[in-house]
């Protein structure tokens, strides 16, 4: 197998385009040849004719690549919105985007089943959820078949996005095209060993799971037969912290090794929290330089 390729999101929405040369500066001097197109970028992108192309070509500059992409997600793009004229909309956005991106070379694109409706009114059940996401995965995969493109399903926290959906939409398709997109976070915070049900958010155990918690005993060994890319951050166990590796209680070394065995792995992705914990570029670049020689 050839080396996974390690790429790294960031803020660029908050960023003037002018200041942009300076973090992809950073990036390129610090060893970066991969970057992400994150979720924020994607709206951007069809909002800002020339975007996509403009910001790859920013990058480009500095010899840095964009193979994989966090699609459009939450409220108005999770692929089980309920609405159906909006869910049409969310359609069209999405195989608009899936199409621009392959065009510049993505290879992944990352969604989200969704938790909103299940989590808050109208308080869907998960047969109608089902439904839901499968009325839109029907459109829009055919189109990243067509494209080359990889849909990567994340998984989270909430019952809609559990390991055990996941494998639930892939195994309805049996496509190539439909694989996983495996977080570290968030399955460190489902993880069921060690952990102090105590500790858990009031809300996550009478909202999010309706008053019946079900913990992972290993969520990336479930996971990793349909794994294509990852989100990788830290988190305590309890709270959904995208903190750097070694903030937290995730065990990076065995993490990192049984990532690199499953089959049909393309990347490792660097989600943490920039803002929040004013991370510098550098110290992102060396913090996952280090783990990913495990």
């Amino acid at each position: 197998m050839s080396p996974l390729r390690l790429a790294h999101f960031y803020p660029w929405q908050g960023i003037p385009d002018e200041f942009v040369k300076y973090p992809l500066q950073a990036f390129a001097e610090h060893g970066t040849q991969y970057l992400t197109f994150s979720d924020p970028q994607c709206l951007r992108m069809l909002e800002r004719p020339g975007y996509a192309e403009w910001f790859f070509d920013q990058a480009g500059t500095y010899s840095l690549k964009i193979k994989d992409a966090h699609g459009l997600c939450f409220r108005h793009y999770d692929l089980d919105t309920d609405d159906r004229e909006l869910r049409e909309k969310s359609i069209r956005d999405h195989i608009e985007v899936i199409k621009r991106l392959s065009t510049l070379g993505v290879q992944t694109y990352t969604v989200h089943i969704g938790a909103a409706l299940y989590v808050y009114s109208p308080f869907l059940d998960l047969p109608q959820l089902r439904k839901n996401a499968l009325h839109t995965l029907e459109k829009i995969l055919p189109v990243a078949e067509k494209c080359g493109m990889k849909i990567a399903l994340e998984n989270a926290f909430e019952p809609p996005n559990a390991p055990d959906e996941i494998i639930w939409y892939i195994e309805q398709f049996k496509s190539s095209s439909l694989l996983c997109c495996f977080d570290s976070g968030h399955a460190n915070y489902m993880k069921k060993q060690g952990k102090d049900m105590s500790k858990f958010n009031s809300y996550h155990l009478a909202t999010t799971w309706r008053g019946n918690i079900c913990l992972e005993e290993d969520a990336l060994g479930k996971l990793a037969p349909y794994i294509v890319t990852c989100h990788l951050h830290d988190n305590s166990g309890y709270n959904d912290d995208h903190a750097l590796p070694g903030k937290g209680t995730t065990d990076w070394k065995d993490t990192i090794r049984r990532l690199k065995k499953c089959p049909n792995i393309q990347s490792l992705q660097d989600e943490t929290s920039v803002l929040r914990d004013r991370l510098t570029v550098q110290e992102m670049c060396e913090i996952f330089a280090q783990i990913v020689k495990f």
